[in-house]
Parts: structure tokens; sequence; C-alpha cells
């Protein structure tokens, strides 16, 4: 672990967990750029692959590793990294994506000397490196600008709903605000209530030009498709919004959520088992019971439960080719850019 240098503008706090050569990538693209005044904080999870060995190639004074003697779970994993960070701003980094523009850190912090803010949201490509494939997985969210001069805490959540609070890659919030308000334990958006405090406090704004790009090739487990002691990961996401917002928003934006976890059951039944899914999926009708006369509900849950996992892969690939988009404005420089970045990492692996 090396020292901290004097406070820096951004800490760029990277929480991993055995994805060395993903690792490897994220960085090497974070050193490329052309704005310094930045830390990187590398929380190991207690990896079993390569990653103290990786981490050990780098020797810039900017990057502090921390390596757990155990594993701790992501949140509090990142929960420690974020203890560590001493930045104006802390800029959350998934360890198997990476960053677009060597002057992209330049450019935000030129924007935040102008607009101070207490939430940036960064827009991102997602990219499937084993089809080759990019495109804009959120269908073009981010369309709000400016998070300014909001009264309620029902417009608060309405917006932190649209522009994607749950991809932790380009999360940007205040340092003093994130690094004051507990994570809290919900495999969706573990940092909402520093995310809402930022924003109600300090306003924000979504930075929309493609910063990042997010890897989606690889088969992890998704302990959001998993129950704890009867009850969904993340179900206190919706808890801390219940707190808050009007009985009529919550209402509504339950309904909203809960429709997206019904269309989602394929890939709770691909990543997990039957028998998982079959729990995972009938739990929903304990948080709203009037699904279980919907039709749409049990025609995902069927058909999940009858289809093989083999024809879910084919079915994740077909889905990801529709999604290709060959509009993407600069759309060779960003292919040359990943082929330059993983020609890097191979070749000092």
């Amino acid at each position: 672990m090396k020292k901290p240098l004097s406070k820096p503008f951004f800490s760029i706090v990277i929480p991993t967990y055995n994805r060395a050569r993903d690792l490897k990538r994220t960085i090497t693209a974070i050193l490329q750029q052309n704005f310094h005044d930045f830390e990187v904080i590398v929380s190991d999870n207690n990896s079993k692959d390569e990653t103290k060995r990786v981490m050990s190639e780098f020797t810039d004074l900017r990057i502090r590793y921390f390596r757990n003697k155990r594993n701790l779970g992501w949140i509090p994993n990142l929960q420690r990294a974020i203890n560590h960070s001493i930045g104006t701003y802390v800029l959350l980094h998934g360890d198997d994506d990476f960053m677009l523009n060597s002057d992209f850190l330049k450019r935000l912090h030129k924007k935040l000397q102008l607009e101070p803010a207490g939430f940036v949201r960064v827009n991102y490509l997602s990219y499937s490196d084993d089809q080759n494939i990019l495109f804009d997985f959120h269908n073009r969210l981010f369309v709000t600008k400016i998070i300014s001069k909001i009264l309620t805490a029902d417009q608060i959540f309405e917006i932190v709903d649209a522009v994607d609070p749950f991809f932790i890659t380009g999360i940007v919030i205040r340092g003093d605000i994130l690094r004051s308000i507990p994570l809290m334990q919900s495999e969706y958006a573990p940092w909402l209530p520093s995310l809402y405090q930022a924003i109600k406090n300090a306003n924000g704004f979504v930075w929309s030009d493609y910063e990042f790009v997010a890897t989606w090739s690889k088969n992890y487990e998704y302990p959001r498709y998993y129950l704890a002691n009867g009850k969904y990961q993340f179900e206190q996401y919706f808890e801390e919004i219940k707190k808050h917002v009007s009985e009529t928003y919550y209402r509504g934006f339950l309904d909203k959520r809960l429709r997206i976890l019904i269309r989602e059951f394929p890939a709770a039944k691909y990543f997990t088992s039957n028998s998982n899914f079959y729990h995972y999926a009938i739990h929903l009708l304990d948080l709203d019971p009037a699904f279980r006369y919907s039709f749409v509900y049990w025609f995902w849950f069927i058909f999940s439960i009858l289809t093989p996992r083999r024809i879910l892969h084919i079915l994740r690939e077909k889905m990801v080719e529709v999604r290709k988009d060959d509009t993407i404005p600069n759309l060779s420089k960003i292919y040359r850019r990943i082929d330059l970045l993983n020609t890097l990492v191979h070749d000092t692996s």
C-alpha cells in the first residue's frame, strides 16, 4: 500500500475480485489520461487469481492497492475503498470497464470547476467482447442535462431512476457526501442514500457523451438473482425510496420496477437454477399480490421455467446482436481504442 499524496480532485474507486486481466486494462486506460490530479483506490476482495501480481506491476504513486484478508462481499469491499479515498469527487469504476477518451477527466474537471455539483452521471457504452459488438444498453435514457431547482423527493427519484443509478461505472459523487453516508445493503445502487443527498443539497448533471465501455461477455454469479432471508438482495433499494417519496409515486415506481423484474425472469433462470428461480419469481407476488392475475407474469414465469439454459444462452447472444448499433458516433475510433487496450494488456501479461 502506498501513502496518499496531497488531496486529489478525483478519487477513482475500483472494488475488484478475480478479474486480473480486466483490471489491468481498466488501470492502463486510467493512466493514459492527460489530466493528472487523481488517485486510484483498488480494493481487492481476496482474489484467488493474479490480481495481486498485476497490481504489483503498476508503480504509479497515485495508485493505492488494498487487499482484504478474506472476502467481505462486494458492498463492504466498495465501502472500504470509499473510506480510503480522499478526493474532492469520488468516481466509482467497475473493474472490467474502461475509459474511452484520454481527455475525459480533464474535461470533467473543467466542467465541475465551472459548475460545482453533488452528483454526475457519466454515460457509457456496453460491449460484448466475445461477440465484438458495441451497443447502448439503456436506450439513450441520458436525456436530462442539468439536475437543479428540484423541489420534491418525487422529482429527485424520477430523475435518478431515468439515468441508470444501478451501474457502478460513471457514478460521480462529491467525496464529503459519499464518505459521510454509509452504503446500504442492496445489490441495486448501494450508494443511493448518498446520491439522493448529493442531488438534494448540491444538484447535479448528466454527462451524456460516451466516456466508458462496460464489458458484457462473462457469465459471473449475480447475487441479485438470489434471495437472502426470504427477500431480494436489492429490496432495501425499494425501502429507501419509500422513506422519502409520496405514496402515489411509490406505487407507480414499484409497479414499474416489478414489471422490469418480470421481463428479467429468463436472466434469473439463466444465471441460477430452476429451483432458485422459482423462489425468486414467487417472491415478487409477496411485494404485489396483484401480479397473481397478470398474464405477463405467468408468461415469463412459464417461459423461463421450461426453456433450457442453452436456449437462453442463444437468445441472450441474439439479443446482443439485435442491439448492435452502427450509428454510434466515432464507432471505428472506439473499436480501435478497444483493440489497442487489449493489445497492450496482452503484450504485458
